[in-house]
Parts: structure tokens; C-alpha cells; sequence
């Protein structure tokens, strides 16, 4: 359940997941997100090579809407066949993020437009050091803003 707080009534109320989305009947969180200034969710863990499409369900006036979003061809080419991806966020109305969910040297992640029917692949420089050979699991957060001002004690 999603707990809505009204900023001008100063009243609560409540939205019920829908069946076919209940994360906690499928075992599984998935993941909240920002869509264009509304709720949206994606219930499914992982994207491969393999994927298909993304299913996300958006919250618009107390009610999901279910949007399906099919992967261009081009997916494939660019996507590593090892890769398992997250979705971490929307940049705009048709361009997902993806990071991948284990450590690779290069770090990477993709940018999928659905409208250009585009991915684009960027390294991100600096992240192999972490890695020492290793893989590990990888938590990516997209506009993640922290002040670097040293605070006095």
C-alpha cells in the first residue's frame, strides 16, 4: 500500500496495488521511480539480452496505468549477452537509464529511447579500482546530489 499525505487538506489516504502488480504477492519490490513527475513502478528484477520489453505500471489520480514499452531491435546489439540490468530512472518521457547489477571494468550504462528507438552505451571512468578483479553487486542512483562542504563540529 502507498501512503498519499494531501499538502493542502493535511489528510491521509491510501492506494492499494493492483493485483496483477502486488509486489509482495510476487515475491519481489521492484522498483519505485519517478516517471515525468508521477509514481511508476517497475515490477520486474532484471533485463537481459534476451528481454523483450519493460512493463511499468504509473500511478495517475489514485489508479496504475499499465504502459509496455517494447525493447527496439537494437537492444541487442549493443547489450552485452552476460549483462542483468536494473532500470534506475527516466531522464524524459521516453529514455530510460539501465545500470548493470555487477561490478564490469569498464563501468558502464545504458540509455534506451524508446521514441529514437536508440541505446547508447556510456563508460563511466574510474570505477575498475573498486573491482580489484572481483565482481560485486553494483547499486547505481541516478540524480543523486550530496554536499561536499566540510561541516564544522
Amino acid at each position: 500500500m502507498i501512503i498519499c499525505f494531501d499538502l493542502t487538506s493535511e489528510k491521509f489516504s491510501s492506494v492499494e496495488f493492483d493485483r496483477d502488480l502486488n509486489p509482495v504477492r510476487r515475491n519481489y519490490p521492484g522498483w519505485l521511480l519517478d516517471f515525468n513527475g508521477k509514481l511508476a513502478l517497475i515490477p520486474s528484477g532484471s533485463l537481459y539480452v534476451t528481454s523483450k520489453s519493460i512493463v511499468m505500471w504509473v500511478l495517475q489520480d489514485s489508479e496504475w496505468s499499465k504502459l509496455v514499452y517494447i525493447l527496439p531491435p537494437v537492444w541487442k546489439v549493443v547489450v552485452g549477452p552476460e549483462e542483468c540490468l536494473e532500470i534506475i530512472g527516466v531522464t524524459g518521457p521516453n529514455e530510460f537509464v539501465m545500470s548493470p547489477r555487477y561490478s564490469s571494468d569498464p563501468f558502464h550504462v545504458y540509455y534506451c529511447d524508446f521514441e529514437k528507438e536508440t541505446v547508447t552505451r556510456v563508460v563511466i571512468q574510474g570505477m575498475g579500482a573498486f573491482g580489484s578483479g572481483r565482481r560485486y553487486s553494483v547499486r547505481t542512483c541516478l540524480n543523486h546530489v550530496e554536499d561536499l562542504k566540510r561541516m564544522e563540529l
